[in-house]
């Protein structure tokens, strides 16, 4: 696209040049430059008048393409929602919609994972596998443990030791559902019960 552009520029300060100049056939060569330059600007926005990422509508509004059949009336004539597919065989939802688990609720495709909660189901967190009841180790060596919960929406774990805070020097993730717990460097002072806990919207 940087090379379309840059050919535009060029031929428009040719254009200008010729207009001032007027020599001997630049009359000629400017009708040259003017249709070279139609053809480059109608290789980006199209015949239609849209952007290769854009969709047409009746009323010859430009919206992207990733708009149409969203269940939005982009266009403001409803032409951006006509001729879309039909509907799942066996859904409740259209095919424009995404399908909460429960309540038989249907919400736009696009409200799909916008950090906003627009589905009114889901469950609390159930911790489906937890740390192992008891690990042996040594001074100085790693402890590492897992944690899987389940729930809806997918539950953050996190870690406690005695029902407090674990080390500051232990460090955790959870992805998924799944948490894991690293503890370099174990002392004795770190030895104690050590639990994890899932957390969602809906509780712990």
């Amino acid at each position: 696209m940087g090379n379309v552009f840059q050919k535009i520029k060029y031929v428009t300060e040719v254009w200008t040049a010729l207009m001032v100049l007027m020599k001997p056939n630049a009359v000629r060569i400017l009708i040259l430059h003017y249709k070279l330059l139609n053809s480059l600007y109608k290789s980006i926005v199209g015949p239609n008048g849209c952007e290769p990422n854009e969709f047409q509508c009746s009323n010859k509004k430009c919206v992207l393409k990733t708009w149409r059949c969203d269940s939005d009336d982009d266009c403001g004539d409803m032409s951006d929602e006509t001729n879309c597919l039909p509907s799942p065989a066996g859904s409740l939802c259209q095919y424009h919609q995404f399908a909460c688990h429960s309540n038989n609720q249907c919400i736009p495709r696009s409200y799909h994972c916008d950090n906003q909660r627009d589905c009114v189901d889901g469950t609390k967190p159930v911790i489906s596998r937890p740390p192992p009841p008891m690990t042996t180790l040594n001074i100085g060596d790693t402890l590492i443990i897992n944690c899987t919960a389940v729930g809806i929406p997918t539950p953050e774990v996190v870690w406690r030791l005695n029902w407090g805070h674990v080390p500051p020097k232990c460090r955790s993730t959870s992805v998924g559902g799944t948490g894991e717990l690293v503890c370099e460097d174990i002392q004795v002072e770190d030895q104690g019960a050590y639990s994890c806990e899932a957390l969602n919207i809906k509780g712990s």
